[in-house]
């Protein structure tokens, strides 16, 4: 068995506009900002608290951070129906299942208005499994994936073999998530970070969704 673990946020969704825009707002109120979809990309990281002590050129404290994390995602929220699925989300996904392999999505928004989100969009029903973040705000990725793939060992029945999965995501938490669980992983240039970045890790880096998949060996 062959699978797919997709990115939501920045790989499936085109959601980069939205996502600065929030931030923006977030900035707002600690009268700082704005910043533009270059700078959002130059400096976003994980976990997320140091990315705005970089924009604030400041340390932040706990209750800082729960008021920027509540104030990007009310904002977020509010814009999150203008975002549109990557303009080959649909057809990438086709092709994982005309290929025969399995996939599903690994999102760190909220886990149950991710569900909310995707209701709608027309792949729910090609995703083995779904989850969202059930831990901390802002934490990093590696975790999640841990429990996501235990998640799709039980909906397939039986162990998942690392070398059997590829991880395709925008971000460099994306990598690291993957290298620390020996899984290949593709990057897809059109999200969180410049493609410098992104190649700076070793990992393959695409320009396109389609593109991505060859690059993992998803054939048909």
């Amino acid at each position: 068995m062959q699978h797919v673990v997709w990115d939501w946020n920045g790989t499936l969704l085109n959601d980069l506009e939205q996502v600065v825009q929030s931030v923006n707002v977030a900035l707002a109120s600690f009268n700082a900002g704005p910043i533009t979809a270059d700078d959002y990309r130059a400096g976003y990281t994980r976990p997320v608290v140091l990315f705005y002590e970089h924009l604030l050129s400041r340390p932040v404290s706990h209750e800082e951070w729960e008021q920027l994390d509540i104030m990007f995602h009310d904002a977020y929220r509010e814009a999150l129906a203008e975002a549109q699925l990557a303009p080959d989300a649909l057809a990438a996904m086709e092709a994982v299942d005309d290929a025969g392999w399995t996939q599903s999505l690994l999102s760190m928004f909220p886990h149950d208005e991710l569900l909310e989100t995707l209701a709608g969009r027309g792949i729910g029903d090609m995703l083995i499994a779904i989850d969202g973040l059930r831990a901390g705000r802002g934490e990093r990725k590696y975790g999640s994936l841990v429990r996501h793939l235990e998640h799709v060992a039980q909906k397939i029945g039986g162990p998942l073999d690392p070398t059997t999965v590829v991880m395709i995501g925008d971000a460099l938490d994306d990598a690291d998530a993957a290298e620390g669980l020996g899984i290949k992983c593709v990057l897809y240039a059109s999200g969180s970070h410049p493609r410098a970045k992104l190649e700076a890790t070793g990992h393959p880096v695409s320009d396109s969704l389609i593109e991505a998949l060859a690059v993992a060996g998803v054939t048909a």
